[in-house]
């Protein structure tokens, strides 16, 4: 009998009718202890518990629970085969978006990476592939890397892993080994992926081959350095000839004029009055040939050192236009590279004279200084001011010469101006290994770290 019972039940129907019988009343529930009861004598104890267990027979139960269960156990067929349509199609969806995914990242005319969240490229589309000449499994886990040059590693790991960890879109170049064993400079983008959830899943990004685009900001930078380099020799050739030429004919008219005013018996009173005048306007001529010498080619800057260049600079436009300039300098190295001391020279000349032909300032301050491994040099007055954006747009020549001698030097320029609230010009430049944080020769009796202030005018 237990057999036959067992083999009767049907135990999906069979218990959500029980349930549903104990939810509605409790005649049933009746029915089914008396029946119990009745058959408890001739089924084993192990049968029964079975039973309990397993589920009710069909006959036990009234005909309305047997269709209610049947109805039950029809829609939880639907549901589950609704629910397996589903995955089959989203699963087909996915696989269909990957194919037209990898389709479209094999004809993008870029390099295009994928990584998970572990930081780890994962995925290289066939133009990649192309480029390093190397396999799937050869890149991924990491592999990639040894294509790197190996001088721009450690750099990169750093600057991916920093960006990664704070979710951060990045671009940053190094050298990737072509299949031809050539290093090319690549500039590598990435941007963070996030599911529908908007959870975090990894990053994807791409790589452009950017050789051509580095060779010709070089070919520029070696052209400006150039230009650079003839503006300063033909300034130095002029100077001269103003020096050695112009000056000395200019003193040779002095000389005349002071011996031709030595006989007055020969000369008439207006005579006299016209050859002062003479004298005196030779004299101006030859103090400007000397003063323009010294702009064009400043022979203390090349002898004696750029503190006491800056000083004389200082000192020559505080005469010339009234305005009271404050030098002050601190720890300087007493030798600075010669294309240092240039750059910053020039761009001492060029931002003072844009103070006193457009900030109406009364006062202005320059600054020398060294901290570490870096020189900086600040020019700042509290006059008009101006817009920097509108200057950034239409760039004079002197910001952009300003900005060509930094570059040709590894240096960076940074203007703070509002308009009416002054303006502040800092230059900064590293310095080679070689240089020693010991003042200037030409100053050698300041104490290395105490600061010294000049005023002029």
């Amino acid at each position: 009998m237990g057999n036959s019972c067992q083999r009767a039940w049907v135990p999906s129907p069979s218990i959500v009718a029980f349930l549903a019988a104990r939810s509605m009343d409790a005649n049933p529930r009746r029915l089914i202890a008396r029946f119990l009861k009745r058959w408890s004598a001739r089924l084993s104890s192990t049968s029964t518990l079975e039973c309990a267990l397993v589920g009710l027979p069909f006959w036990v139960l009234p005909k309305p629970y047997l269709i209610a269960a049947l109805v039950i156990c029809v829609v939880q067929i639907v549901v589950v085969g609704a629910l397996v349509i589903q995955r089959t199609w989203l699963a087909l969806d996915l696989r269909d978006r990957d194919s037209r995914f990898r389709d479209v990242a094999d004809a993008a005319p870029v390099m295009i990476w994928m990584s998970g969240r572990n930081k780890v490229y994962n995925y290289f589309s066939k133009r990649w592939l192309e480029f390093t000449g190397r396999s799937v499994g050869q890149e991924e886990r990491g592999g990639w890397l040894e294509g790197v040059h190996p001088k721009d590693r450690e750099k990169f790991a750093l600057d991916y892993s920093d960006n990664f960890e704070a979710r951060l879109e990045f671009k940053i170049e190094f050298r990737l080994r072509r299949s031809d064993g050539q290093y090319r400079w690549v500039l590598n983008l990435g941007v963070p992926r996030y599911d529908t959830s908007s959870r975090f899943v990894g990053y994807i990004g791409c790589c452009i081959d950017i050789e051509e685009r580095r060779a010709a900001e070089a070919a520029v930078v070696e052209v400006s350095g150039q230009l650079i380099a003839a503006q300063e020799e033909e300034r130095a050739r002029i100077a001269r000839e103003l020096h050695d030429n112009l000056s000395q004919r200019m003193a040779m008219l002095e000389i005349g004029l002071q011996q031709l005013r030595t006989k007055p018996s020969e000369l008439s009173h207006m005579a006299k009055k016209h050859l002062n005048d003479v004298e005196k306007i030779a004299n101006e001529i030859s103090s400007d040939i000397h003063h323009l010498s010294h702009r064009l080619h400043p022979s203390k800057l090349h002898n004696l050192g750029l503190v006491v260049a800056l000083h004389g600079l200082c000192n020559e436009m505080s005469e010339q236009s009234g305005v009271k300039i404050h030098f002050t300098y601190r720890a300087v190295p007493r030798a600075l590279p010669s294309d240092i001391s240039l750059c910053l020279y020039r761009i001492s000349q060029e931002a003072l004279n844009n103070v006193v032909r457009h900030s109406s300032a009364r006062e202005a301050t320059l600054e020398l200084s060294r901290k570490n491994h870096t020189i900086g040099l600040c020019i700042s007055d509290a006059g008009l001011g101006f817009n920097p954006e509108q200057v950034q747009e239409k760039a004079g020549l002197g910001l952009v010469s300003m900005r060509e001698r930094l570059r040709l030097v590894g240096g960076q320029l940074s203007i703070v101006s509002e308009p009416f609230h002054g303006t502040q010009v800092c230059a900064q430049v590293p310095l080679p290994d070689r240089s020693v944080p010991e003042e200037n020769g030409s100053a050698s009796h300041i104490a290395a770290t105490e600061d010294r202030e000049v005023p002029h005018g």
